[in-house]
């Protein structure tokens, strides 16, 4: 093995070892975990943002908005969570559209096509990640139809099962498909509280695709 091969295999040993001992060193911060997660907005009697309730079921404190809000009300939204050892911190990112379904809405409307992306039941709401095919002008409607209630007959002498049918609307209003626009929309189902029961009754969900009605079914 000649000198000049000898030194440089030497040298990248030496690298190797350098490597870990420069990624360890004691003065340098850990990176703080963040995370971003739906939530619902709390506003006071003056309509001042004090607090968020994460879908996991934890309430924080939120860093000062100025923004003022509807007064003793609930806003859907997504928030940044500093997970702080001491005291974890709330960001407000972004608003989510959260409308209640309504009743009474003719089976073929809002039937326009979006992509579904992902649809999970969290303790409150049903939410769906879409995808809309839209162009600058954006002239949509999205809501949510409550088509009411289906009863399963299971055994003789024991209680019907019931399902609570929610339908996505999405009305495109001619506007053009020159791309698509992710978004997340929440169902709220917390009001079904008194007529549905949990681990007995459920939720179920039908959004039109492009590929036709895609059917979410969830425990309430």
């Amino acid at each position: 093995m000649s000198p000049t091969y000898r030194s440089l295999c030497s040298s990248i040993a030496m690298l190797m070892l350098a490597v870990p001992l420069i990624g360890c060193q004691d003065d340098e911060a850990p990176w703080k975990p963040y995370s971003e997660e739906l939530c619902e907005l709390h506003t006071d009697h003056e309509g001042n943002a004090t607090s968020i309730t994460t879908d996991s079921g934890n309430t924080l404190k939120i860093n000062s908005i100025s923004q003022k809000f509807t007064p003793d009300s609930i806003y859907r939204a997504i928030a940044i969570i500093n997970h702080n050892d001491d005291a974890p911190e709330a960001h407000l990112l972004q608003f989510v559209s959260a409308p209640k379904p309504l009743p009474n809405i003719a089976a073929n409307a809002g039937k326009d096509a979006v992509r579904l992306l992902s649809c999970w039941h969290t303790e409150r709401y049903v939410n769906l990640r879409i995808a809309i095919p839209c162009s600058e002008i954006q002239r949509h409607a999205i809501g949510f139809a409550d088509d009411g209630i289906i009863r399963t007959i299971v055994t003789a002498g024991k209680p019907n099962r019931k399902t609570r049918r929610i339908r996505l609307l999405h009305y495109v209003d001619d506007d053009r498909q020159d791309f698509y626009q992710e978004s997340i929309i929440s169902c709220p189902v917390y009001d079904f509280e008194g007529e549905l029961e949990p681990g007995l009754d459920s939720i179920q969900m039908t959004v039109y695709t492009e590929k036709g009605p895609r059917v979410f079914t969830t425990p309430f």
